[in-house]
């Protein structure tokens, strides 16, 4: 499968629909934001112009369609949240993506693959430095 614009039959005569991979990578990514936890991987492979260029909400998601079926194959490349249950997470995302992109498009989903490519570590907030409390010091040893 090659990735490129899907095209549906709407009726017989009345012509045909287009819709373009970014807009099911941009359905795909929306649904994400629903999923706690999660981002969305940049790829390692985009170089600054592919950065200026590429939508961000299309990075980490590719779409193939097969002709043959009319189904379409997507990846889904995240980064978790360190300590979430990795096929947990990954289940929620097959489901979401799955379920909103069939809902706006009527396109059929055979496959949602998901690539967890990297691990995201909270930082610890920073130990508050005790204030100096040199006034009050001062003022006890006045009286």
């Amino acid at each position: 499968m090659a990735e490129k614009e899907i095209i549906m039959d709407v009726k017989e005569g009345q012509g045909a629909l287009k819709i373009a991979s970014d807009v099911i990578a941009t359905i795909a990514a929306q649904a994400l934001t629903e999923i706690k936890g999660i981002s969305l991987a940049t790829e390692a492979g985009d170089n600054f112009v592919d950065k200026l260029v590429k939508k961000a909400t299309a990075k980490g998601i590719r779409i193939y369609f097969d002709e043959e079926t009319k189904k379409a194959d997507i990846d889904v490349h995240i980064s978790i949240l360190y300590g979430l249950n990795i096929s947990e997470v990954s289940w929620k995302v097959q489901e979401a993506v799955k379920k909103n992109i069939e809902m706006m498009t009527d396109v059929s989903i055979n496959l949602v693959n998901v690539f967890v490519d990297g691990v995201i570590l909270e930082k610890e907030p920073k130990p508050e430095k005790p204030k100096k409390v040199k006034a009050e010091k001062k003022e006890e040893t006045a009286e």
